[in-house]
C-alpha cells in the first residue's frame, strides 16, 4: 500500500495489527525479474513504518507464499493461513511452514453455493494430526474458517470452533453430533440424532484424497448452463455424488417426524427445507444421468418423462424455497438496494447483486455461475427457462434426426 492507503485505513479503522498482502495471488503477474527476497522485506518494512507492530497476514493458496518472499521476513512478523487444510492442506509439502506461525484454516463453501457439503470427520481427525507431530505444532497459532459466505452447513464452523475448547477426533464424533442435534433444536429426541448421523457419513462425509480435490458442495445440476456433458454447475466445481442420495430419504422423514416434538425453532425451519432441497438436488442428478442414456439410446418416451419431471422439479423448489426466508432472492436484492444513497446507486447496487449470483463478473467470465443460489426467484424464473430452452433443442434436433453427445 502507499502511503495515503495506509493512512486511510488508520483514519476509518484506527490501528491496525494484522495486513493481508498476498503478492502475485493465484501466480498472477511474471515475477521472473523480480528480488523476490528484498520485495518481502520492503513491503514489511512499509507496514512497519506506518504500524511498527504490523504482521503480515499471507494465504496460503496456488504455491504461495513463495518461499524467496518471505525468506528473509522475520518470522514473528508474518502469519499464514493454510486456506484449504480439508482438501489440499499446504503445510505437508512445505515443511510445515518451516519456523513461521500458521494457522489450520479451510473455507468449505466456495462461492457461498448452498448445497449440504463438508468433511466433519477429515477436520476433527486433521487437527489432532496436527496437534501430534510437535515439529509442525510447535508453529501452529490455531484454526480458523474462511467461508466465502455465511450462514449455511453450520454444523461445519461449529465442530471447528469447538475444536478451540476441546480434543475432538472421529472416535468422539458420534457424541458430539447428537449434543449437536440436541443443542440446535433444543430437545433431546432419538430420530433427530440418528437423522444427524446418517448426514454426517453422507453429505457432510467427504474424505480428503490424496490426488483428488473437490472445492465446495457438489453442485446442483438443475443450476447448471444445460448440455449434454454437464460436469460441472460452476468453473471449477464438480457435480460427481461421493454418496447414495437415496441414503436422505430417511433422515428427511425423520425430521417430518419430529415437527409437532420439536416446536417453534428457527434452526428447525431452515434445516426442513435445506434437507429435502438436497434430496431433489440429488434426485435431479440422477434424472439428468437418465436424460443422457434416453438421447443416447434416441428413446422420445423416456426423453418426454425426463422433460416433464424436470420442469416439476423446478415447480416444486420454487414452492419449497419460498416457505424460508433465508433461500429467497427478494430480500438480498432488497438489502443491496437499502444502501444506495441515490436512484443511480440504487439501480447499480441492484444489477450488480444480481450479477453476482449469475455471471460473477462480466458475461464471459471464467467464474460462471461461481456463486450460484438455489433460491425461490432463481430456480423458476432463471434456471427453468434455461433448461426449457434446452429441452426444445433436443426437440428440434430429434425431428431432423439430430443428436450428438459432445453438443454443447
Amino acid at each position: 500500500m502507499t502511503n495515503t492507503n495506509y493512512t486511510e485505513v488508520k483514519k476509518i479503522f484506527g490501528d491496525g495489527l494484522y495486513f493481508s498482502g498476498d503478492s502475485f495471488h493465484e501466480l498472477f503477474g511474471r515475477v521472473d525479474n523480480i528480488d523476490l527476497p528484498n520485495s518481502g522485506v520492503s513491503l514489511i518494512s512499509e507496514m512497519k513504518r506506518h504500524e511498527p507492530n504490523a504482521k503480515w497476514v499471507f494465504q496460503a493458496w496456488s504455491g504461495n507464499p513463495r518461499d524467496k518472499m518471505i525468506e528473509k521476513v522475520d518470522p514473528e512478523d508474518i502469519i499464514i493461513l493454510d486456506l484449504d487444510c480439508d482438501n489440499r492442506p499446504q503445510y505437508r509439502s512445505r515443511n510445515g511452514w518451516n519456523n513461521y506461525p500458521w494457522i489450520w484454516t479451510f473455507i468449505n463453501n466456495f462461492g457461498g453455493n448452498e448445497g449440504m457439503f463438508g468433511r466433519l470427520d477429515v477436520i476433527a481427525n486433521e487437527v489432532q494430526k496436527v496437534k501430534q507431530q510437535p515439529r509442525i505444532a510447535k508453529n501452529i497459532q490455531g484454526v480458523g474458517f474462511n467461508p466465502e459466505a455465511i450462514e449455511n452447513n453450520s454444523i461445519i464452523s461449529d465442530l471447528l470452533y469447538d475444536l478451540r475448547w476441546e480434543d475432538i477426533d472421529s472416535t468422539q464424533l458420534t457424541t458430539w453430533v447428537n449434543k449437536y442435534a440436541s443443542a440446535r433444536y433444543g430437545v433431546n429426541y432419538a430420530p433427530l440424532q440418528e437423522a444427524w448421523q446418517t448426514l454426517r457419513h453422507t453429505s457432510y462425509g467427504q474424505k480428503l484424497r490424496k490426488n483428488e480435490s473437490q472445492q465446495g458442495t457438489t453442485e446442483s445440476v438443475l443450476c447448471a448452463r444445460p448440455h449434454l456433458n454437464i460436469r460441472s454447475t460452476s468453473s471449477w466445481g464438480t457435480n460427481k455424488r461421493y454418496y447414495d442420495g437415496i441414503e436422505l430419504i430417511k433422515p428427511w422423514r425423520q425430521f417430518m417426524e419430529a415437527i409437532p416434538v420439536v416446536g417453534e425453532s428457527k434452526a428447525f425451519d431452515y434445516d426442513i427445507v435445506n434437507l429435502p432441497k438436497q434430496v431433489l438436488d440429488d434426485y435431479a442428478q440422477s434424472l439428468y444421468d437418465d436424460l443422457k442414456v434416453a438421447v443416447k439410446e434416441n428413446n422420445k418416451h423416456r426423453l418426454q418423462e425426463v422433460e416433464t419431471l424436470y420442469m416439476m422439479l423446478f415447480d416444486d423448489l420454487d414452492k419449497l424455497l419460498n416457505t424460508q426466508r433465508h433461500f429467497m432472492i427478494g430480500p438480498w436484492i432488497a438489502s443491496a438496494r437499502s444502501m444506495e444513497t441515490n436512484e443511480q446507486e440504487k439501480e447499480l447496487f441492484e444489477y450488480q447483486s444480481r450479477t453476482l449470483l449469475t455471471t460473477w463478473s462480466f458475461q464471459d467470465s471464467n467464474l460462471k455461475d461461481y456463486s450460484f443460489r438455489e433460491w425461490r426467484g432463481m430456480m423458476k424464473d432463471f434456471y427453468k427457462p434455461r433448461w426449457i430452452a434446452f429441452f426444445q433443442s433436443l426437440e428440434t434436433r430429434e425431428k431432423i434426426g439430430y443428436y450428438k453427445m459432445e453438443d454443447a
